[in-house]
């Protein structure tokens, strides 16, 4: 097994489940039927342990609490007792009790010790011992060294377990110029870092990279350390790194160890014993492998979304089963399968009311309004995406902000709702800038999300101009030219979008300008007119290479946009002899339809210019009229020469 792939070969990507490619509507409507509830007890101390994690999950942690004190485990086998003690940990860790923490730690060391697994006792008393002091559970630590003590001086009582003893040693052998712990045995820095995998599960708010080289090293050390392990920790492990590597924006890489951890599991199956599966690994690689293939291979890509749904029919945990649903309903629209998506999308509606936290809500709501734009139904989308775009504003969640104002954004441009359009541009263009600045996005995310906000931006820009909205189209440029300025998106995006992008902007503040100077706005001056005209002529004259014809376009199109705001400024002479070079450089790109346009605008401007020279010349003389007419002879006619433009 690698610990992260670089490419994957095709023929490792399994698509098996139903015969057909395409799944059948009664095998969908089964696999997103809620189960019936109340469930019956867990029979089994493995099913238990299962239990209580999917309980923990749904955070409905009085009930895993119930569950827990009714499955003490006492006859099951070690393994099953240790999954127990492990899911028992989970609850109190994500239920914030510091002493059942604390209890519950010393347990899974104490059912090591009992099953004679001596070596991943002592290392799990140290990698849960610094976790306990990582976040200061003061509490515990102190309840646990004054045990103790008491032991040092009674001689050992007893309910000193060996495994309470080792952590005790492990919390109260510290010092403050290091890590002192007696005579205890070195342990071997493999065994620590493969148990630290099991024990300590990815903290969301650690560093990522750090967290990924913890995890890669555990995958790595397992073979040499398996010997001394009570159960085989490669399935979870495996699991566990390719979500980091999923989050990570490494989809290779996440997909790979997904076939890795499903390979694992059916060689193991086919031994003695089977394999146990409290954590549900099985469940989340197919779901990564549902959202890796979701370009590639939608297909593919919804029979493991169905698979993972399939996988969780028995099992009563709300989140759980509408975020499987959600990536379902995405692989399902990636391949076109609008009868299938219609029938998810109404499911998911309904299975999202169930969710306890608001927060949960949003992703499936986003998914239901984003296939419901796509069916064009869009009275009916508009609802789920306001629903989640003020849930994602209340959760602070910028990235789905993001989402459900660009479906938005998009649904009020195809219903020609131009200002709600221009409103939720806006808020797209500002979501995808912090996203694209945060520091802890990926650059494969990072590249998205700058182009997510310039295409905003763009938009913001062209529906600023056409509403005449000044201010929010010189917003709209300024923030294009930031983001493509020189060092800014060289990592980000290729020279020529770049460029346009910032041809764009700069021919959008020109005209940004024009509309100040016809509405006679005081802080906009013929100097800067002129600047900003300059800039957009230097921006188009920085032409990438093998992208010539685009800068002919542009240029092109400088010239007509100027000759039509002269003319709107009235100097008609000027918007002439601009609307004269434009007019070549459209017949040139082969542009009848803009040609003709500004052949009619020019003639329409001559005919202007010709009666005001006449009329000029009308009253230019009238003294010297009168007086040829005086002397008998006719007025003397003053000819109207046209200028040339």
């Amino acid at each position: 097994m690698s610990s992260g792939p670089s490419s994957v070969d095709p023929a490792r990507i399994p698509t098996a489940g139903s015969g057909s490619p395409v799944p059948s509507l009664d095998r969908l409507r089964e696999a997103l039927r809620a189960p019936e509830t109340p469930l019956t007890f867990p029979a089994t101390t493995a099913a238990a342990a299962q239990r209580v994690r999917d309980l923990v999950h749904a955070e409905r942690f009085s009930e895993a609490r119930y569950v827990l004190r009714h499955s003490d485990g006492r006859d099951a086998a070690p393994e099953e007792r240790l999954a127990l003690q492990r899911a028992a940990a989970l609850l109190a860790v994500r239920s914030g009790d510091s002493a059942a923490t604390a209890e519950a730690f010393a347990g899974i060391v104490e059912t090591l010790v009992a099953a004679g697994f001596g070596d991943q006792a002592r290392a799990c008393a140290q990698v849960l011992g610094d976790r306990m002091d990582a976040r200061a559970r003061s509490r515990s630590a102190r309840a646990l060294r004054q045990e103790s003590e008491r032991t040092a001086a009674s001689g050992g009582e007893p309910g000193m377990t060996p495994a309470r003893s080792v952590i005790a040693h492990a919390e109260t052998a510290r010092s403050v110029g290091g890590r002192r712990r007696g005579n205890e045995p070195s342990l071997c820095p493999a065994l620590l870092a493969v148990v630290g995998g099991i024990e300590v599960p990815p903290d969301p708010s650690a560093a990522p990279r750090r967290e990924l080289m913890r995890l890669r090293e555990a995958v790595r050390a397992v073979p040499e350390v398996s010997a001394a392990l009570i159960d085989d920790p490669a399935p979870l492990l495996a699991e566990r790194l390719a979500l980091l590597c999923e989050g990570a924006g490494l989809r290779a890489d996440a997909l790979g160890l997904a076939l890795d951890v499903l390979e694992l599991i059916a060689e193991r199956e086919s031994r003695a014993g089977g394999y146990r599966d409290p954590e549900r690994v099985r469940t989340t690689a197919h779901a990564i492998l549902s959202r890796s293939l979701l370009e590639s291979d939608p297909l593919t890509a919804v029979e493991h979304g169905l698979l993972a749904l399939e996988s969780v029919s028995e099992v009563d945990d709300p989140p759980l089963r509408v975020g499987l649903a959600t990536a379902l309903l995405q692989a399902l629209m990636a391949a076109g399968l609008e009868e299938h998506s219609s029938f998810t999308a109404g499911r998911l509606l309904g299975l999202q009311r169930s969710l306890r936290r608001d927060s949960h809500r949003i992703a499936p709501l986003i998914a239901v309004g984003a296939q419901r734009v796509r069916a064009q139904r869009y009275d009916a989308a508009r609802v789920p995406l306001l629903e989640a775009q003020r849930l994602a504003r209340e959760a602070r969640d910028r990235l789905a902000s993001l989402e459900a104002s660009r479906l938005l954004a998009l649904l009020s441009q195809e219903t020609g709702e131009a200002d709600a359009a221009l409103a939720h541009l806006r808020r797209t263009a500002a979501d995808a800038a912090w996203a694209a600045d945060d520091l802890l996005v990926s650059t494969a995310d990072r590249n998205r999300y700058v182009r997510d906000e310039l295409n905003a931006n763009a938009l913001v820009l062209r529906y600023a101009l056409e509403s005449g909205d000044r201010r929010a189209a010189e917003q709209a440029a300024r923030a294009i030219i930031r983001r493509t300025g020189p060092g800014e998106a060289t990592l980000q995006l290729g020279a020529p979008l770049r460029w346009d992008h910032e041809v764009d902007a700069r021919v959008g503040a020109l005209l940004a300008a024009g509309i100040g100077l016809r509405d006679g706005a005081p802080e906009v001056s013929e100097n800067d007119y002129d600047r900003r005209r300059q800039e957009a002529m230097e921006a188009i004259g920085r032409v990438p290479d093998g992208h010539e014809e685009r800068a002919r376009y542009w240029g092109t199109y400088l010239e007509d946009r100027h000759a039509r705001m002269l003319a709107e400024r009235g100097d008609l002479r000027r918007a002439v002899r601009a609307a004269h070079r434009s007019r070549g450089g459209w017949a040139a790109l082969g542009m009848a339809e803009d040609q003709e346009s500004l052949e009619r605008e020019i003639a329409a401007w001559n005919d202007a210019l010709a009666q005001e020279d006449a009329a000029a010349a009308e009253a230019e003389d009238p003294a010297a009229e009168a007086a040829g007419g005086a002397a008998g002879g006719q007025p003397r006619r003053r000819a109207v020469r046209r200028r040339r433009p």
